[in-house]
């Protein structure tokens, strides 16, 4: 007897029973989220050991077309239960259905195997369960849309005939896969025993995991041949758990872990076998047994290799299992850590030296005075203002005699003197700024404008390009580098044609800098990458001992990159035509923000237990002063002065600091509102302009206050050589302050 049961907690909600009665959208979403356990039972036994919950109207829905498509003719169908990791997988032998539930979280498992039905009494049963939930969404008042989709199934259920099967495939052959032997490295192979036939009977579209549960082994040797693990059951889910395994070890490799351990299945429904791995001793042991000598890196090279093996031999048997869903998200996310470990076992890598680079310096404002004496007040005027809506990308910044605006409603370019509109663009998510290029995304399609006239350069859609791109860095050559999610990309600046694309492996966050002809990129999986403008070859590799902080950089010829660490950070000094390490230099603050070169030094503004400290290291690699201003608990931005830094926090307290870390002059907090950003002091003509609730501009030798501008909490700032200033506020009102008057005592 066939019969499903389903669970009846989630009608005891009642917030639930509230938002269905109201009718509309709302209920239908509920309808569709109400989560409870399904019981599958043959003869009162629950086959997925009532493991099976999730979100009970598409999991019955799902079930429902799960055996249409079996009484239709196919061969297989399956249903995910995503609460408790399960799925059902329905396998069709003449009129009977085999039901198989497998376990998905770790370790994988088959908990039930072949156990045979009617397909008729199941498609009967399912009927029934479809209209029980129809009636009950329906006593609510406003669940009869939500019920309306399960009657239909339940309705196309009812007069569907069982069509004749497909044919039963002959069996595939059954052959023990091993690796090529390393010196000193261990073996994982495996064996496949496909007596069904399961292999080939796989043919597309979708996901099919039924066609991978093959029997066979799994057998893991350390380097000197003898046998560590050996496992039975289908390769499919013992590879799937190790390849998983893999990259854990990876990363406990990379952040100095002591031990890692993994269970995996055995036959029955219990049974587990679990190995272990010392890192600093290098052996690896299951259960009781005692420590053998096993590298790390190499044994999880070896895990990745078997798994991708596995997926090029079923591919090789059925050449249609290429795309079943399952096996290509095995491959790719094994031979994707496998590429990581080989990188990480290949360590660094270095180009040959070559000629000093030619930086882009920066535009920087003039430091020469307003005018002759010492300045003791300023004055502003509003100019104008204009809205623009919440900051995109850089949001703020001057381009010649424009203004240029970037923000969710619009694009602006404003005349900076009058704020007369001189050309608009409709509203993006994302801008970036560089050499007069403005890159703009608006989520859909990917545009380049002239910033002077705000004519459209060239527009293109998306696809190939990194995912929401957010950085916009300029190549030797005329490419543009972008940098989004995962990829960088190099684009021709005349037509935004795709050049080259580079995606380190394991990477899950990029960083980016152009430092001459090379393209320097940092990735969260510890590596830096020297790529070579003209051609997107990786010129040289460098592995970094943490997560990158902030984008890498260049001063004086010298690549900086830092990092946080288990114990706090540390600043690489490297040569960024070479990739060679000039300076390492660890530091005992957790850092906040990337490096900053001021007077001959490098500034690193961190925290050691919320407190905020700055470190300043010389070109030598030494430590030059490491200073803790008392500015609270709040992170802090950095100013480069001509001999020394201003520390900033977002309430616009603020501390001067000299060339040895001495205290030159400080400001209190001001800003009982301070805006979301902490925006670093901007210097020019003398005069530091700091932001708090307000903006005050103080003198940048004294920090004796020259006047105050209203300039409201602004979250984006920038100033002209004349002094002149403008503001963006977090909801992108643009806001120009003219230096109207300067009094000055000779």
């Amino acid at each position: 007897m066939v019969r499903i049961r389903l669970g009846s907690t989630w009608k005891q909600d009642p917030d639930f029973r509230t938002t269905l009665s109201r009718g509309g959208a709302a209920a239908a979403e509920a309808a569709r989220s109400a989560i409870d356990a399904l019981a599958l039972e043959l003869d009162g036994v629950d086959v997925a050991s009532g493991r099976a919950e999730g979100a009970l109207l598409p999991s019955l829905e799902e079930l429902g077309e799960a055996i249409l498509r079996l009484l239709a003719g196919a061969r297989r169908a399956e249903v995910h239960f995503s609460e408790g990791g399960i799925e059902l997988l329905l396998a069709r032998v003449g009129p009977s259905a085999l039901l198989t539930v497998v376990s998905l979280s770790r370790p994988a498992r088959v908990t039930a195997q072949g156990l045979e039905v009617d397909l008729l009494e199941l498609a009967h049963a399912v009927r029934e369960a479809l209209l029980v939930l129809a009636d009950d969404l329906a006593t609510l008042e406003g669940g009869r849309a939500p019920s309306r989709s399960l009657r239909q199934v339940a309705s196309r259920l009812g007069t569907a005939n069982a069509a004749p099967s497909a044919e039963h495939p002959g069996p595939g052959p059954g052959m023990l896969h091993a690796q090529r032997p390393r010196a000193d490295a261990p073996i994982c192979a495996f064996d496949l025993r496909d007596e069904g036939g399961l292999i080939g009977s796989y043919r597309g579209p979708g996901p099919d995991l039924g066609s991978l549960l093959t029997g066979g082994e799994v057998v893991l040797r350390t380097p000197d041949g003898r046998e560590l693990l050996s496992i039975g059951g289908p390769p499919f889910l013992v590879l799937r758990d190790l390849a998983a395994f893999a990259g854990m070890l990876a990363d406990a490799a990379k952040s100095g872990e002591q031990r890692a351990s993994v269970a995996l299945a055995l036959p029955g429904r219990h049974a587990t076998s679990r190995l272990e791995v010392d890192l600093l001793a290098g052996t690896v042991s299951t259960n009781s047994a005692p420590p053998r000598f096993c590298p790390v890196l190499p044994l999880a090279r070896a895990l990745l290799e078997a798994a991708v093996d596995y997926c090029g031999v079923v591919a090789a048997r059925n050449p249609w299992q290429a795309e079943n869903g399952w096996l290509a998200e095995l491959r790719l996310g094994a031979g994707e850590r496998l590429a990581h470990v080989q990188e990480l076992l290949g360590g660094d890598v270095y180009a040959a030296d070559g000629v000093r680079v030619r930086e882009r310096r920066e535009k920087i404002l003039p430091r020469a005075p307003l005018g002759p004496g010492r300045i003791r007040r300023l004055v502003f005027r509003r100019a104008f203002e204009a809205e623009a809506g919440a900051p995109a990308g850089f949001g703020l910044a001057l381009e010649g005699r424009l203004l240029i605006a970037a923000g969710a409603s619009a694009v602006l370019g404003l005349d900076a003197r009058s704020g007369r509109t001189a050309w608009r663009s409709a509203g993006v998510t994302q801008a970036a700024l560089h050499g007069g290029c403005l890159l703009i995304c608006d989520g859909a399609r990917l545009r380049a404008l002239g910033a002077a006239d705000g004519r459209e350069l060239w527009a293109r859609e998306l696809d190939g390009l990194p995912e929401a791109p957010r950085t916009l860095r300029r190549l030797s050559g005329g490419l543009l580098l972008l940098l989004g999610g995962q990829t960088v990309a190099a684009l021709e600046a005349a037509s935004g044609r795709t050049i080259w694309t580079f995606r380190p492996p394991a990477a899950r966050e990029l960083w980016a800098a152009s430092v001459g002809q090379v393209a320097v990129v940092g990735s969260d999986a510890g590596f830096l990458y020297g790529i070579l403008a003209a051609s997107g070859h990786t010129a040289w590799r460098l592995r970094v001992p943490g997560h990158l902080v902030a984008s890498p950089g260049a001063s004086g010829g010298d690549g900086l990159a830092l990092c946080a660490t288990e114990f706090g950070g540390s600043l690489i000094v490297f040569d960024p035509v070479s990739g060679k390490r000039r300076h390492e230099v660890p530091l005992d603050v957790a850092p906040t923000a990337g490096p900053l070169p001021f007077a001959g030094l490098w500034a690193v503004a961190g925290a050691v237990a919320g407190d905020p400290v700055v470190v300043a290291v010389n070109r030598s690699g030494q430590l030059a002063f490491e200073a803790a201003p008392s500015l609270g608990v709040e992170p802090v931005a950095l100013t480069a002065l001509k001999c020394g830094l201003i520390v900033k926090t977002s309430r616009g307290a603020c501390v001067a600091l000299g060339r040895a870390g001495q205290s030159l002059w400080a400001r209190p907090p001001r800003a009982l509102h301070p805006p979301p950003a902490n925006v670093p002091a901007v210097v020019a003509r003398g005069v530091a302009l700091v932001a708090g609730e307000h903006l005050e501009a103080l003198d940048a030798s004294t920090g004796e206050l020259l006047g105050e501008v209203p300039l409201a909490a602004p979250v984006r700032l920038a100033s002209d050589p004349g002094l002149h200033l403008y503001g963006m506020d977090a909801a992108g009102v643009v806001t120009c302050e003219r230096l109207e008057t300067h009094l000055s005592v000779l």
